[in-house]
């Protein structure tokens, strides 16, 4: 969980660059950002569970369309996978997925996320999360957008008198490997598709987005 001085700038860095982008109404609401009379961004600083979470976006949903960013500190947010592999009955069939994906030439190390379950949720209503990104030694004060895919396992040392009861392979529940990444600095526009599920923040000038093999530019 953030502090209180870290959670403000973040409603402050997004606040400013939204209203910054055009004439638009923008009003602040506990850890929401109000957006004319039918948009909504929610701030997540802190763990909910599955079921309160869905709770919460379903809710704003009702009355607006909804994006949600979430705060990216590493520790509650966007953790490095490479910590939990040892914490999880399938470091074997880690293992393996890692040497896989790298005699195809994909370095997924890097890449591999252990994700809560409020990112889970996004990822599969929205297809993608954001996180606000903190000024850093590596990063700027920015938007980060990420698309994720879980990692597919095989199971190999099952025991016989279970085999039956096991698939041969399955994706993980919570290993995630980000597929494409962007980051999205300066002034923000609420965006909006044909689907309201869809509504995310984005950027007039994206700076760039990396995907599986070096950068990929944003038009």
């Amino acid at each position: 969980m953030t502090s209180k001085t870290e959670k403000e700038q973040m409603l402050e860095y997004i606040a400013e660059n939204l209203k910054d982008s055009g004439k638009i109404d923008i009003s602040r609401e506990g850890d929401k950002i109000l957006l004319d009379n039918d948009k909504v961004v929610l701030l997540v600083n802190k763990e909910y569970s599955k079921k309160s979470f869905s709770n919460i976006y379903n809710s704003l949903k009702k009355d607006r369309k909804a994006a949600v960013v979430l705060y990216n500190d590493e520790n509650t947010f966007l953790r490095n996978g490479n910590d939990f592999i040892h914490n999880t009955r399938y470091e074997k069939s880690m293992a393996e997925f890692i040497f896989g994906e790298l005699k195809k030439g994909n370095e997924v190390r890097d890449k591999l996320v252990y994700m809560r379950p409020e990112e889970i949720f996004l990822s599969n209503v929205k297809g993608w999360v954001q996180y606000y990104q903190p000024k850093t030694q590596n990063f700027n004060e920015s938007i980060m957008s990420c698309q994720f895919s879980p990692v597919r396992l095989k199971y190999k040392d099952v025991k016989p008198e279970i085999r039956d009861y096991v698939p041969a392979e399955a994706d993980a529940k919570r290993m995630f490997v980000w597929n494409l990444r962007e980051q999205l600095e300066g002034k923000l526009k609420f965006s909006e598709n044909y689907n309201e599920s869809l509504a995310k923040l984005s950027s007039q000038k994206p700076k760039m987005s990396w995907c599986g093999k070096g950068y990929l530019n944003l038009r």
